[in-house]
């Protein structure tokens, strides 16, 4: 079933057009990938999607409601949660204070106690040290901190920008690992992620962007296309 549907979508800072009629779904249970050069519209697509920005055309779709006219909380409601690029935490609260932070929907606020379980079972690191400060954590721990700040909200549809930027290899590994496990769990998730070679292994259906259009889409063949391979992922077909 198709979770998310976006339909010819145009977006603008002032003058500035940076998407131009960008389509593009997400089957429930998946995970998808968007992937482009910096610049390509990536980020401003998931902002549209979460209601950071207003589209100047087109119409997004979530579990069969359009809601690209609906304001940011709604649209949280609804079941979308958006870790931003580089995570974001609040750094002079602490990890509890953090991932609580998370848990502002109705829903949410009803089940904080079996969602904290969640995120301490797939992240040790945090129980242990739920009384830190957020802004005195690793790299890594403070991009755990915000997908467990997301995941408090229980979204049905999990967007992730660039989650592995900046990372150590191990952590960019471990990252990934943690990707693929949440979707075992049934968390279907939007990726965007500049480690293109990861993505395309992980990602069941992605669709590539440049200068704000959609120009390729496909599954894990991908990989084998001649322009992705020369153009993202430095290989010459062979």
């Amino acid at each position: 079933m198709t979770l998310l549907d976006v339909r010819n979508l145009a977006v603008a800072y002032g003058e500035v057009q940076v998407v131009w009629g960008a389509s593009l779904s997400v089957e429930e249970g998946s995970i998808t990938a968007l992937i482009g050069s910096n610049g390509a519209g990536k980020t401003t697509t998931l902002k549209t999607i979460v209601g950071l920005k207003r589209p100047r055309e087109g119409e997004i779709h979530f579990a069969g409601e359009r809601i690209d006219q609906l304001p940011s909380h709604r649209i949280v409601e609804h079941g979308i949660s958006m870790v931003l690029e580089g995570g974001r935490p609040f750094p002079h609260m602490s990890v509890i204070e953090n991932l609580l932070m998370g848990a502002y929907t109705r829903a949410a606020r009803g089940r904080t106690g079996e969602h904290l379980e969640r995120v301490f079972r797939l992240f040790p690191i945090l129980q242990e040290r739920r009384n830190q400060l957020a802004g005195t954590l690793s790299g890594g721990e403070r991009q755990m901190l915000a997908i467990g700040r997301a995941l408090m909200s229980d979204p049905k549809l999990l967007m992730l920008d660039e989650p592995s930027l900046g990372l150590a290899p191990k952590v960019v590994e471990q990252t990934f690992q943690v990707i693929l496990e949440l979707n075992r769990q049934g968390v279907t998730i939007l990726l965007v992620e500049q480690n293109i070679q990861h993505t395309l292994q992980v990602a069941h259906r992605s669709f590539v962007l440049e200068t704000g259009r959609v120009v390729l889409s496909g599954g894990p063949e991908l990989r084998e296309n001649e322009h992705v391979r020369t153009a993202y992922l430095g290989m010459a077909t062979r």
